[in-house]
């Protein structure tokens, strides 16, 4: 496996602010909703929502979801991760969940567990990496002046 990718696909991680998450609806449709997210040292990703938005709904009834983080446009890398998803409930598992936005730059809105729980309208979710890809490298592939999309499978860990 290429070390330069896993590295790069760390490095994008570590300094995307935004993922976006693929989920879909109870009709089947898909939705792609951009959040600001965090991650632990096992990768698992975590953001907060509002209960009701959509993308939060589909968790409920589908936990399977797409993530996707990308850098600047210019390079074209992209991590794309096939993922299960929850909602947590557990306050030990808001707790840890909510350190771990303290990693990043920025801080949740919120300051106790309890402003997850119960009549609460935000939530904290949990996205657990099934798969892990990164995009191919640029000069593996080329068909006139487009890039053919391919991945390449990582394990982060």
């Amino acid at each position: 496996m290429d070390s330069d990718l896993i590295n790069q696909a760390k490095k994008t991680i570590k300094e995307t602010f935004f993922l976006n998450i693929a989920s879909i609806t109870e009709t089947g449709k898909p939705w792609n909703t951009p959040v600001y997210f965090s991650f632990d040292n096992s990768y698992n990703f975590y953001w907060y929502s509002p209960f009701q938005s959509q993308h939060s709904a589909n968790i409920r009834i589908n936990a399977k979801v797409f993530l996707t983080i990308y850098t600047a446009a210019e390079t074209g890398f992209g991590v794309y991760i096939e993922a299960e998803a929850i909602e947590l409930n557990n306050e030990k598992e808001i707790v840890y969940a909510m350190s771990v936005f303290g990693r990043k730059i920025y801080s949740l809105p919120c300051k106790d567990s309890n402003d997850f729980l119960g009549n609460s309208p935000l939530r904290l979710y949990r996205a657990t990496p099934i798969k892990t890809f990164v995009s191919s490298p640029k000069t593996a592939e080329k068909f006139r002046e487009l890039w053919v999309d391919k991945r390449i499978e990582i394990n982060l860990i």
